[in-house]
Formats: C-alpha cells, structure tokens, sequence
C-alpha cells in the first residue's frame, strides 16, 4: 500500500462519501472509487460497508484506518522535517491568531504599504505606524492611543520548521508588528 492509497483511503473515510472525498482531493468522483476497489482488490479484503448513508468501515477497513493514519502522520512528518532545512524565502506559511491580533498583523502585512501610499498622497488620514509616518515627514494629528494592561503574547511555531527562512522571515515581522505598538 503506498502513501497515494492511504490518502484516498482516509479522505473516503473521513468525508463519508466519494463525492465529499473527491472534493476533498480535488480528484474525480470515477477516480476515486476505481481507486478504492484497487486498493480492496490489492490487499484482498473488503474496506467499507456501502450504506445508504454512505461509507462506513468494517472491521477490516478499520484495521486499515489505524495504519493509513500512521503513514499519514509519517508523510506529515517527513515533510516538516525537509522543509526545516529550507533556505528560501518563498512558500505558505499559515498564522493562526485570535481574532484581536490577525486584524493587526494582517492589516500591518496586507496594506500598512497601500494605506502608507494613500496618506503620503494626500488622499485621506490613516494610522500607520510612527516610525514608518515619521520617516515620510507625515504629521501626527490625534494623541497617542490609550495603552490598556500589559499582557504576554506566545507566538508558537513547530520545532521542525521554525528555522527556515520563510518562517523566521514571518515571525520577525510579526514581532515588529508588536513591537512598533509597544513602543
């Protein structure tokens, strides 16, 4: 059984159908269930009950699941362990937060640039962060913010990737996000 099989395996049993496995897979729906009575055919043994409902496991497809979600978490692993060694700046990073602080980082990422270009032109107000209004020879016209309690923020990444660029490019700029605030 190789990795290709687990993942179609897992996605019929996890979305229930072949049409919400195929979705899931972005493969076709024919696919899919040519794919599962291959790898049925391959290991000799029924996998799924077909129900009304859908698919369901049976003891044997159950058994499978177990070793399928082993191969999963092994490719999973593998691939996080690669990428920790990557020196480029390019690829996804993805940054989960409290609704609170993605506000911040992703209006400080996304648009800090437009919204810097937009006040410089004279076309509106906006706040931008001091250092970047200042070097622009931009006027500050309302008072500082009221600052409310001090409190920690833990920016978490997995061990396996924290040191690769795109990473470590991502998480300095998420500190100055904060830091810029801080200050």
């Amino acid at each position: 059984m190789n990795w290709d099989d687990a993942r179609v395996f897992l996605a019929v049993e996890r979305e229930k159908t072949l049409r919400g496995a195929a979705r899931t897979l972005k493969l076709d729906q024919a696919t899919l269930g040519r794919r599962i009575a291959a790898l049925e055919h391959a290991l000799r043994a029924t996998l799924f009950l077909r129900t009304s409902e859908g698919y369901a496991l049976n003891a044997a497809g159950e058994a499978a699941q177990k070793s399928a979600e082993k191969m999963e978490h092994s490719v999973h692993e593998l691939v996080r362990r690669t990428q920790g060694t990557d020196t480029r700046l390019a690829g996804d990073v993805r940054v989960t937060s409290t609704e609170i602080h993605a506000g911040r980082i992703v209006s400080t990422f996304n648009s800090s640039l437009m919204l810097r270009t937009a006040v410089k032109a004279g076309l509106g107000i906006g706040e931008l962060p001091i250092h970047l209004a200042e070097h622009d020879g931009l006027v500050q016209i309302w008072p500082e913010p009221a600052r409310g309690a001090v409190y920690e923020i833990w920016l978490v990444t997995h061990q396996d990737l924290r040191h690769t660029a795109r990473i470590a490019a991502m998480i300095d700029g998420i500190v100055s996000v904060f830091e810029d605030r801080a200050n």
